[in-house]
């Protein structure tokens, strides 16, 4: 029987599943610490990720935390390792009160991401998930997109996996399979002329209204960099039709599916973009549910993404 203060012996995953959490964890908390910090309006001590060697020594720092707080603390007492990392950090960061709770909070959340994949998985993989974190972020400088992106794909497969389905296996789960592909790239481009043939209605009913305003749209994207127009035109389609159709469709309905994935698209201020990606929801959410094929899905997203950029940058 096992005392009181005993660590459950949890059994080894693989190490794709380590490799996986460990990234998880770092796009989750990368994203929550730049949203949370950007709608709190908190001054934050800020770190000069372009420069190789602030990123060098950044890293160093995080190789002593990891070893001081989960390596050699973690096992002894898992809430003082806690506790101390999510104080003594910011302690070196920052004098102001409201920054230093708004980043005890923070450091505590990975903390205890730190400390399920040292328990979990091993001690490498919390120093994989810090290594993680500051190249996502140094990633972010070029395009902000990509974390974005990296999360809500491996959300996709999160939820697989919460739901008892292997990462090997999550893929064929969600109905991504490369045969036929011919035909489903066919599909792929039907959904796309489709879809495009009722954002023109959408668009001639929201000018009525003087609603269509796609200048909007337009604006944001001229600002984005090459490698955030790639990321929308190539790896977004896929991350988002995994997550929105072929993992929330079966389990909460085209409808809401839809919905949320609409909800996504209004940070861009504009309403033909929402009611364009509710439609797109919609069409793509209904051709999985009778198909159970997500690369047509993926395809017509995509097209549907190079046509707004293209038309974006052949206006100039």
């Amino acid at each position: 029987m096992k005392s009181a203060g005993t660590l459950p012996n949890w059994k080894k995953p693989t190490a794709l599943e380590g490799i996986f959490h460990a990234l998880l964890f770092a796009a989750a908390y990368l994203l929550a610490a730049s949203y949370s910090a950007q709608k709190s309006g908190i001054s934050l001590p800020t770190a000069d990720y372009s420069n190789l060697g602030t990123l060098a020594a950044l890293f160093l720092i995080a190789v002593a935390e990891e070893v001081i707080f989960r390596f050699m603390l973690l096992r002894k007492s898992a809430l003082s390792s806690l506790i101390l990392d999510a104080l003594l950090t910011p302690l070196f960061f920052t004098t102001d009160f409201t920054a230093f709770l708004f980043l005890c909070v923070l450091y505590f959340l990975r903390a205890v991401a730190s400390s399920i994949l040292t328990l979990r998985h091993g001690f490498r993989y919390s120093i994989l998930m810090r290594a993680a974190i500051l190249g996502l972020a140094w990633v972010s400088l070029n395009s902000p997109a990509l974390p974005s992106a990296l999360f809500i794909l491996l959300l996709a497969f999160a939820i697989q996996e919460m739901n008892g389905v292997r990462l090997g296996q999550a893929l064929g789960k969600m109905g991504f399979s490369t045969e036929g592909l011919g035909g489903q790239f066919l599909d792929g481009l039907k959904l796309f002329a489709q879809l495009f043939l009722l954002l023109i209605i959408e668009a001639v009913a929201l000018s009525y209204f003087g609603l269509a305003d796609s200048e909007k749209v337009k604006a944001v994207l001229a600002r984005q960099s090459l490698l955030t127009l790639a990321v929308a035109v190539f790896l977004s389609p896929i991350a988002e039709e995994l997550l929105f159709r072929a993992t929330l469709v079966p389990r909460v309905g085209v409808a809401l599916s839809s919905i949320i994935f609409a909800a996504l698209h209004i940070g861009f201020a504009s309403a033909i973009e929402v009611v364009g990606a509710l439609t797109a929801g919609i069409l793509f959410g209904l051709y999985f549910k009778r198909n159970g094929k997500i690369i047509p899905a993926m395809v017509a997203h995509g097209l549907v993404n190079a046509y707004a950029v293209a038309v974006t940058f052949l206006a100039r």
